[in-house]
């Protein structure tokens, strides 16, 4: 959908009737990254953020993961994200992904987040976590392909309704998905906790250790094959 911001609005009615009709996923304006294109509309919005201290905002240029990993969120009424646990992407990171904490606020409307516990995450994705949203590794809780994911349905999720003006704190590796009960505008931010920094650092020194790993694995074969190569060219005695 290509189309202005206003235009957008003005025709959340038109979406939502031919999402009813189609039985196609209303059309969302997910994950705006108003960090990089809106920085100003990130500092209106700064007061408060000392109750969730972003230790990411704390490590050197050279970690190559710098915030702001805040996203806003607009859409009509039915408009949905599919179960997924948050996660930033880097290569700092041993399997090129880190699970993080995140935060929700709801600037209008409310909506609907069903949450599960991490004990149910290795449940609900197969592969590995890539961090973005609507991969196909994660099972589609609205029409669960039991195949692929037998045990998904093994624990009920929590239900909570976010409204308008209250945030919702997600830790890290609960899996949950999204719906929009009324037309909305949310805010979301991915954040390091203290507590979750250490895990960070280890992470990242076995991410260089196993690239360090391969590094040398590669060197050896490189040794191994010019040495084999030097043999068949020796001359004979």
């Amino acid at each position: 959908m290509n189309c202005t911001m206003r235009e957008y609005i003005a025709a959340f009615d038109q979406l939502k009737a031919t999402s009813v009709e189609t039985g196609e996923d209303v059309a969302y304006l997910r994950s705006w990254e108003i960090g990089q294109h809106r920085q100003e509309m990130l500092e209106a919005a700064s007061e408060g953020f000392e109750y969730f201290e972003d230790m990411f905002t704390k490590l050197p240029p050279s970690a190559m993961v710098k915030p702001p990993f805040s996203w806003l969120f607009i859409g009509p009424a039915g408009s949905y994200t599919g179960v997924h646990a948050d996660a930033v992407s880097s290569k700092l990171f041993q399997h090129g992904t880190l699970t993080v904490d995140a935060w929700t606020a709801i600037l209008q409307g409310k909506k609907l987040f069903r949450l599960w516990s991490p004990s149910m995450l290795t449940k609900l994705f197969v592969g590995k976590i890539s961090g973005h949203y609507g991969s196909r590794e994660f099972v589609d809780m609205t029409n669960p392909d039991m195949e692929r994911f037998p045990e998904c349905m093994q624990q009920p999720p929590i239900h909570i309704v976010v409204r308008q003006g209250e945030v919702i704190y997600i830790p890290k590796n609960w899996g949950h998905d999204v719906l929009a009960l009324s037309d909305t505008i949310s805010l979301t931010t991915h954040w390091l906790t203290k507590f979750n920094l250490r895990q960070l650092i280890q992470k990242a020194k076995a991410a260089k250790e196993e690239i360090q790993s391969e590094n040398n694995s590669l060197m050896d074969r490189v040794r191994a094959l010019k040495q084999a190569r030097q043999a068949q060219t020796k001359p004979e005695p």
